[in-house]
């Protein structure tokens, strides 16, 4: 290795290498900053690549050959060199709260007597013992906010030197895959690391458009309110599965209202054994697509929803992993297997999601220094048949958390619904629709998430003092105390749903028929509380 006598000779030696690699148009940028990350393209018509096999090499090791040799130029002058040509995506979950310093590169020193000293230039990714590599002589620390992601059934930890927020991103930067990170995980106190990631940008994945364009989006697609019915009720096996008209309002307005307070509709659907909420569940999975798919809580515990911390870094839950939607499935399984046990745990678990429904930005961690912050972004569609010996929905408020229920739409399936079902007439063979398609739903659903409609608060509280007035016993308390949240925002998708897909009007003001439907369905659900599923008849 040649040894520079000064300073200024080592960096002119370094500058005449870099001119002469731009002529070649082997760099785009002659400048290599500390303490940033160098990002160029280009590297892989470096003639330093020329004795390797396409195959050896990957992104980063080409960075990794690239840097080492610019390293050695320059002399005593450590910086970064990284490639963006790799891509990943998903929603992150930030470990640590602030920056944690991380050694990139590590310049070593090893002194044998009798030669001249050796220097090397050890990354991120390699081993260092002193006792073999020498003395360390000068560290490249760069300041990340760390994060994790799931991607392909892969985790990936993500360095990032800006903040990402809470939604699904996709992510463009450099990959790197580790085999010893004895010193990170000292440092990060990660239990395992399979693989870095360090971002150079970054962008939602989500794409909306205003109201306007929404309007000449769904007028250029044709997507009429059949379209648009056949589509969001039909399941992968090839059948349009659909319930009466009011739930299938209800669930339509659901998914096209936004959020008031902070936090969206949530809906909880129970009813009896084999009326259709299994493959409902599998309906809207197979709309959303969800990395997280349908949660089977008959298999689950309770833990499974909430964050947990018996590990490091702690697991997030169901609930917060999931991105638009969390569907869980036979919800009340949970319950059924705890009965016998301690119920003021089983209550403790279902309380435990209430800052999750309201989607409140919190901090939660453990006494062993395990703490994240966890904000939800789905909206929650559960369904589960009644525990058998609970006949309504009323008889099972000791069981389940009100607090929680009241965040929540209680939708009881009645003897009209599930005698529709029992007799097949929810069930006909869907033709697909080439007006609208998985991107184009999504498009619709996300964009509709990012506005409320012009409505009459006086007009919504009428209504819900209405219901009020209907309901009973514990599920009047439940209705009261959120109920009014419940009733603005079911009006908002009731008048989403025609503007979008009847009036084709980019004013989306709810009228007088908007009341009238969600004074229907509102009432139809108050009929649903007082269904006794053990009479199978209702008692209104």
């Amino acid at each position: 290795m040649k040894i520079f006598e000064s300073q200024e000779e080592a960096e002119l030696a370094r500058k005449q290498l870099e001119e002469n690699l731009l002529k070649n148009n082997l760099l785009e940028s002659s400048e290599y900053s500390k303490h940033i990350i160098n990002w160029v393209s280009g590297l892989n018509k470096n003639k330093l690549f020329e004795n390797f096999k396409e195959d050896d090499l990957n992104e980063y090791l080409r960075c990794k050959i690239y840097n080492s040799r610019m390293l050695i130029e320059a002399y005593n002058r450590l910086f970064l060199i990284l490639s963006p040509k790799d891509e990943i995506e998903g929603k992150a979950q930030l470990i640590h709260q602030n920056l944690q310093s991380i050694a990139m590169i590590r310049k070593v020193v090893k002194k044998v007597k009798g030669e001249d000293e050796q220097i090397k230039y050890l990354f991120i990714d390699d081993k260092y013992d002193q006792r073999f590599d020498g003395k360390t002589d000068d560290v490249l620390y760069i300041d990340f906010y760390v994060y994790r992601i799931v991607y392909k059934d892969r985790d990936y930890y993500v360095f990032s030197q800006k903040k990402i927020p809470n939604e699904y991103c996709i992510f463009k930067g450099c990959k790197i895959n580790m085999d010893d990170l004895s010193e990170i995980n000292t440092n990060l106190k990660i239990k395992k690391i399979s693989t870095i990631f360090i971002v150079e940008s970054f962008e939602s994945k989500v794409k909306t458009l205003d109201k306007k364009d929404l309007i000449e989006f769904i007028k250029s697609k044709e997507i009429t309110k059949e379209c648009f019915h056949n589509y969001l009720f039909s399941h992968p096996d090839g059948n349009i599965y659909d319930y009466t008209d009011d739930f299938n309002m209800l669930r339509k307005a659901q998914l096209l209202s936004s959020k008031i307070n902070g936090y969206p509709l949530h809906l909880f659907k129970m009813g009896p054994v084999g009326t259709g909420k299994t493959t409902e569940a599998e309906v809207l999975d197979y709309k959303f697509r969800e990395d997280q798919g349908i949660l089977e809580a008959s298999n689950s515990t309770l833990k499974a929803l909430v964050p947990s911390f018996k590990e490091k870094p702690a697991n997030l839950g169901y609930i917060c992993k999931c991105n638009r939607v969390a569907i869980i499935d036979e919800m009340l399984k949970m319950i059924e297997a705890s009965l016998g046990h301690d119920m003021s745990r089983v209550n403790n678990y279902f309380g435990q999601m209430n800052m999750l429904l309201e989607q409140k930005n919190r901090m939660v961690g453990s006494g062993n220094d395990n703490s994240t912050k966890v904000q939800s972004t789905s909206k929650l569609m559960i369904t589960t048949n009644n525990i058998g010996n609970r006949p309504t929905i009323a008889s099972h408020l000791n069981l389940l958390d009100t607090t929680t229920m009241s965040r929540m739409l209680i939708w009881v399936q009645d003897s009209e619904e599930v005698n529709k079902i029992y007799d097949k007439e929810d069930i006909k063979e869907y033709e697909p629709c080439d007006k609208i398609d998985n991107d184009d739903f999504l498009t619709i659903y996300d964009s509709c998430q990012n506005f409320i409609v012009d409505y009459d608060k006086d007009k919504c509280k009428m209504i819900f003092n209405t219901i009020s007035s209907l309901a009973d016993g514990k599920m009047k308390d439940v209705w009261r105390s959120r109920g009014l949240h419940h009733t603005i925002l079911l009006l908002d998708g009731i008048t989403k749903h025609r503007c979008l897909f009847i009036d084709n009007n980019s004013n989306f003001k709810s009228k007088k028929c908007d009341y009238e439907m969600l004074e229907r369905i509102l009432v139809h659900m108050i009929k649903g509380w007082k269904v006794n599923f053990n009479l199978e008849v209702d008692l209104i």
